[in-house]
Protein backbone atom coordinates (compact mmCIF):
# COMPACT_ATOMS: atom_id res chain seq x y z
CA UNK A 1 0.00 0.00 0.00
CA UNK A 2 1.43 3.28 -1.24
CA UNK A 3 1.38 6.45 0.93
CA UNK A 4 -0.36 9.27 -0.38
CA UNK A 5 1.83 12.03 -1.57
CA UNK A 6 2.09 14.89 0.46
CA UNK A 7 0.89 17.68 -2.14
CA UNK A 8 -1.98 15.37 -2.76
CA UNK A 9 -5.18 17.34 -3.59
CA UNK A 10 -7.14 15.52 -1.44
CA UNK A 11 -6.00 15.00 2.65
CA UNK A 12 -6.37 12.31 4.28
CA UNK A 13 -10.43 11.07 5.32
CA UNK A 14 -9.12 11.49 8.87
CA UNK A 15 -7.79 14.86 8.64
CA UNK A 16 -11.29 16.45 7.45
CA UNK A 17 -13.08 14.31 9.73
CA UNK A 18 -11.42 15.95 12.83
CA UNK A 19 -12.01 19.52 11.23
CA UNK A 20 -14.55 21.11 13.44
CA UNK A 21 -17.08 23.06 11.28
CA UNK A 22 -20.37 24.29 11.91
CA UNK A 23 -23.10 21.65 11.10
CA UNK A 24 -24.87 22.88 8.28
CA UNK A 25 -28.53 24.12 9.70
CA UNK A 26 -26.21 25.62 12.36
CA UNK A 27 -24.13 27.38 10.17
CA UNK A 28 -27.06 28.99 8.33
CA UNK A 29 -28.75 29.90 11.08
CA UNK A 30 -25.57 32.00 12.40
CA UNK A 31 -25.04 33.09 8.84
CA UNK A 32 -28.31 34.79 8.59
CA UNK A 33 -28.29 36.12 12.14
CA UNK A 34 -25.02 38.17 11.39
CA UNK A 35 -25.97 39.23 8.18
CA UNK A 36 -28.71 41.05 9.93
CA UNK A 37 -26.57 42.38 12.45
CA UNK A 38 -23.78 43.54 9.94
CA UNK A 39 -26.75 45.50 7.43
CA UNK A 40 -28.16 47.03 10.71
CA UNK A 41 -24.45 47.97 11.96
CA UNK A 42 -24.20 49.56 8.48
CA UNK A 43 -27.52 51.40 8.81
CA UNK A 44 -26.79 52.35 12.43
CA UNK A 45 -23.02 53.95 10.99
CA UNK A 46 -25.34 55.93 8.32
CA UNK A 47 -27.88 57.61 10.82
CA UNK A 48 -25.04 58.05 13.31
CA UNK A 49 -23.32 60.30 10.15
CA UNK A 50 -26.94 62.71 9.52
CA UNK A 51 -26.58 63.81 13.30
CA UNK A 52 -25.22 67.46 13.88
CA UNK A 53 -22.63 66.73 14.81
CA UNK A 54 -21.97 63.21 13.89
CA UNK A 55 -22.54 60.49 16.84
CA UNK A 56 -18.96 59.59 16.76
CA UNK A 57 -18.97 57.34 19.22
CA UNK A 58 -21.91 55.06 18.17
CA UNK A 59 -20.31 55.42 14.75
CA UNK A 60 -17.03 53.80 16.31
CA UNK A 61 -19.15 50.59 18.05
CA UNK A 62 -21.33 50.40 14.97
CA UNK A 63 -18.18 49.53 13.21
CA UNK A 64 -17.35 47.44 15.76
CA UNK A 65 -20.58 45.57 15.34
CA UNK A 66 -19.95 45.36 11.47
CA UNK A 67 -16.66 43.50 12.09
CA UNK A 68 -17.81 41.01 13.89
CA UNK A 69 -21.32 40.10 12.24
CA UNK A 70 -18.62 40.03 8.98
CA UNK A 71 -16.49 37.58 11.06
CA UNK A 72 -20.06 35.35 11.58
CA UNK A 73 -21.14 35.46 8.30
CA UNK A 74 -17.71 34.16 7.36
CA UNK A 75 -17.91 31.32 10.66
CA UNK A 76 -21.34 30.79 9.63
CA UNK A 77 -19.65 29.57 5.72
CA UNK A 78 -17.34 27.35 7.35
CA UNK A 79 -14.16 29.14 7.55
CA UNK A 80 -12.19 29.04 10.68
CA UNK A 81 -12.89 25.55 11.40
CA UNK A 82 -10.15 25.41 13.84
CA UNK A 83 -12.99 26.61 16.55
CA UNK A 84 -16.35 27.95 15.48
CA UNK A 85 -17.31 27.70 19.15
CA UNK A 86 -14.99 29.87 21.11
CA UNK A 87 -15.06 32.08 18.13
CA UNK A 88 -18.42 32.66 17.50
CA UNK A 89 -18.43 33.34 21.65
CA UNK A 90 -16.35 36.24 20.92
CA UNK A 91 -18.63 37.13 18.32
CA UNK A 92 -21.47 37.25 20.64
CA UNK A 93 -19.91 39.26 22.88
CA UNK A 94 -18.40 41.69 20.77
CA UNK A 95 -21.65 42.71 19.20
CA UNK A 96 -23.60 42.21 23.01
CA UNK A 97 -20.87 44.54 24.75
CA UNK A 98 -20.84 47.11 21.32
CA UNK A 99 -24.56 47.71 21.34
CA UNK A 100 -24.56 48.74 25.08
CA UNK A 101 -21.48 51.11 24.54
CA UNK A 102 -23.25 52.85 21.45
CA UNK A 103 -26.55 53.12 23.29
CA UNK A 104 -24.58 54.93 26.42
CA UNK A 105 -22.65 56.78 23.83
CA UNK A 106 -25.24 57.97 22.00
CA UNK A 107 -27.51 59.40 24.87
CA UNK A 108 -29.58 56.77 24.54
CA UNK A 109 -31.03 58.43 21.55
CA UNK A 110 -30.80 59.25 18.17
CA UNK A 111 -32.64 61.43 15.96
CA UNK A 112 -35.04 61.82 18.67
CA UNK A 113 -35.46 57.97 18.16
CA UNK A 114 -34.87 55.77 21.55
CA UNK A 115 -32.06 53.10 21.11
CA UNK A 116 -33.30 50.96 23.78
CA UNK A 117 -35.39 48.53 21.41
CA UNK A 118 -32.13 48.16 19.24
CA UNK A 119 -30.36 47.42 21.80
CA UNK A 120 -32.11 44.84 23.28
CA UNK A 121 -32.56 43.51 19.22
CA UNK A 122 -28.59 43.46 19.43
CA UNK A 123 -28.47 41.70 22.65
CA UNK A 124 -31.62 38.75 21.23
CA UNK A 125 -28.91 38.45 17.95
CA UNK A 126 -25.61 38.10 20.26
CA UNK A 127 -27.75 35.49 22.75
CA UNK A 128 -28.63 33.54 19.73
CA UNK A 129 -25.10 33.42 18.22
CA UNK A 130 -23.78 32.51 21.97
CA UNK A 131 -26.37 29.69 21.80
CA UNK A 132 -25.30 28.61 18.69
CA UNK A 133 -21.40 28.62 20.01
CA UNK A 134 -22.86 26.47 22.82
CA UNK A 135 -24.50 23.86 20.60
CA UNK A 136 -21.48 23.81 18.31
CA UNK A 137 -19.32 22.71 21.14
CA UNK A 138 -21.81 19.91 22.95
CA UNK A 139 -22.40 18.57 19.39
CA UNK A 140 -18.73 18.54 18.43
CA UNK A 141 -17.55 16.86 21.82
CA UNK A 142 -20.35 16.70 24.37
CA UNK A 143 -18.44 14.26 26.80
CA UNK A 144 -15.55 16.81 27.59
CA UNK A 145 -17.54 20.23 26.75
CA UNK A 146 -21.10 19.48 28.54
CA UNK A 147 -20.19 19.53 32.04
CA UNK A 148 -17.93 22.77 31.74
CA UNK A 149 -21.32 24.19 29.97
CA UNK A 150 -23.33 23.30 33.11
CA UNK A 151 -20.72 24.14 35.63
CA UNK A 152 -19.91 27.66 34.33
CA UNK A 153 -24.21 28.02 33.27
CA UNK A 154 -24.19 26.97 37.36
CA UNK A 155 -21.94 29.94 38.50
CA UNK A 156 -23.00 32.26 35.77
CA UNK A 157 -26.81 31.84 37.84
CA UNK A 158 -25.05 32.18 41.01
CA UNK A 159 -23.30 35.69 39.76
CA UNK A 160 -25.89 36.96 38.32
CA UNK A 161 -28.21 35.83 42.01
CA UNK A 162 -26.04 37.78 43.89
CA UNK A 163 -25.90 40.64 42.08
CA UNK A 164 -29.32 40.72 42.10
CA UNK A 165 -29.16 40.37 45.68
CA UNK A 166 -27.52 43.11 46.30
CA UNK A 167 -29.35 45.22 43.79
CA UNK A 168 -32.45 44.78 46.15
CA UNK A 169 -30.77 44.65 49.65
CA UNK A 170 -28.70 47.77 48.69
CA UNK A 171 -30.87 50.30 50.72
CA UNK A 172 -31.16 48.47 53.83
CA UNK A 173 -27.34 47.85 53.51
CA UNK A 174 -27.26 51.46 53.45
CA UNK A 175 -28.45 52.13 56.86
CA UNK A 176 -26.14 49.86 58.40
CA UNK A 177 -22.80 50.98 60.14
CA UNK A 178 -19.59 51.76 57.95
CA UNK A 179 -17.74 49.09 59.68
CA UNK A 180 -20.39 46.31 58.92
CA UNK A 181 -20.93 48.09 55.30
CA UNK A 182 -17.28 48.03 54.50
CA UNK A 183 -17.30 43.71 55.84
CA UNK A 184 -20.01 43.00 53.83
CA UNK A 185 -18.93 44.83 50.84
CA UNK A 186 -15.62 43.00 50.53
CA UNK A 187 -17.46 39.65 51.28
CA UNK A 188 -19.56 40.39 48.44
CA UNK A 189 -16.76 41.57 45.80
CA UNK A 190 -14.64 38.29 47.32
CA UNK A 191 -18.08 36.40 46.39
CA UNK A 192 -18.80 38.11 42.91
CA UNK A 193 -14.91 38.06 41.52
CA UNK A 194 -14.63 34.44 42.54
CA UNK A 195 -17.86 33.36 40.60
CA UNK A 196 -17.09 36.01 37.57
CA UNK A 197 -13.82 33.96 37.24
CA UNK A 198 -14.89 30.51 37.44
CA UNK A 199 -17.31 31.01 34.79
CA UNK A 200 -15.42 32.72 32.76
CA UNK A 201 -12.89 29.65 33.23
CA UNK A 202 -15.04 27.13 32.36
CA UNK A 203 -16.92 28.47 29.60
CA UNK A 204 -13.53 29.16 27.68
CA UNK A 205 -12.36 25.54 29.18
CA UNK A 206 -15.47 24.00 27.91
CA UNK A 207 -15.02 26.12 24.00
CA UNK A 208 -11.29 25.32 23.37
CA UNK A 209 -12.57 21.14 23.84
CA UNK A 210 -13.95 22.20 20.24
CA UNK A 211 -10.69 23.02 19.22
CA UNK A 212 -8.92 20.42 16.76
CA UNK A 213 -5.86 19.68 18.86
CA UNK A 214 -7.58 19.05 21.77
CA UNK A 215 -10.52 16.51 20.20
CA UNK A 216 -9.82 12.56 21.02
CA UNK A 217 -8.11 10.60 17.86
CA UNK A 218 -10.61 8.69 16.24
CA UNK A 219 -10.25 4.84 15.97
CA UNK A 220 -8.06 3.90 12.90
CA UNK A 221 -6.74 7.22 12.41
Amino acid sequence: MTNQPHNAPFPPANANDRKTRLQPWLGLVVLLVSGIVALSALAGGVASMLTSPPTWFLLGFEFVTFAAAVFGVLLGLGKFPSAPGLALLCVAGAIAASAFLGYLGAAKELMGVKLGPFMLGRWAAAGGIAVAAGIAVVMRHPRASLSKLASGGACAAGLAACGAAIWFLGGAMSKLAPTVQAIAGLIAFVVLLGLLAASVHLFIAAFESCDVENLPERDGA
